[in-house]
C-alpha cells in the first residue's frame, strides 16, 4: 500500500518519532475560540481538500470537536503553521468557494460563507450571500477575499 504521506516533506515536522503515519495535526474549534494540537492516524488521500484524511487519536478537551477514532481530514494550509484540521463547513467553503488572505495566504473560509455573509451584511435579504467579499481572515486578522467558485 502506498502512504505518500510519508513522503511529504512539509509534514516532516508534525510526524510522530516512532510511527510515521501520526502527525500532530491543529484543531481549531472556532465557534469556542479555542485551539488544541491532537494526534492524527493518516490513512488515505483526500483529493477534494488537497490533503489527507485519517483517524484521530486522542479527546479534544474543548466540547463541539470530533470523537476519538472519528475519521477526520487534514491539509497543510498556507499561513497555518501545522498541518489543520478541516471542518465540514470548511470542506463546504473549499468545495464552492476561493478564498485567500493578502497577508498570511491563508485559504479557507472557517464557517460558512453564509454565516460571515449575514454578520457582514446584516441589512442584505436572508439568505443573500454577495458572490465576491471580503471578511478578515481568522489567523492574522488581515483582509481576506473571497469569491465564489464557478
Amino acid at each position: 500500500m502506498e502512504r505518500p504521506w510519508r513522503y511529504d516533506p512539509q509534514l516532516d515536522p508534525f510526524r510522530h518519532p516512532d510511527r510515521p503515519d501520526d502527525l500532530e495535526v491543529r484543531f481549531y474549534l472556532w465557534e469556542q475560540e479555542q485551539m488544541e494540537s491532537m494526534w492524527v492516524s493518516v490513512c488515505a488521500l483526500d483529493p477534494a481538500i488537497a490533503g489527507y484524511a485519517g483517524r484521530l487519536l486522542d479527546q479534544l478537551a474543548t466540547p463541539g470537536g470530533p470523537a476519538p477514532g472519528s475519521t477526520v481530514s487534514i491539509r497543510i494550509a498556507p499561513g497555518c503553521p501545522q498541518p489543520i484540521w478541516v471542518s465540514p463547513a470548511m470542506r463546504a467553503n473549499l468545495a464552492r468557494w476561493r478564498s485567500i488572505c493578502t497577508a498570511c495566504g491563508f485559504d479557507m473560509l472557517t464557517r460558512p460563507a453564509q454565516v460571515i455573509a449575514a454578520r457582514q451584511f446584516p441589512d442584505a435579504p436572508e439568505g443573500c450571500v454577495p458572490v465576491k467579499f471580503t471578511t478578515r481572515c481568522p489567523l492574522c486578522e488581515q483582509t481576506m477575499r473571497v469569491d465564489t467558485r464557478v
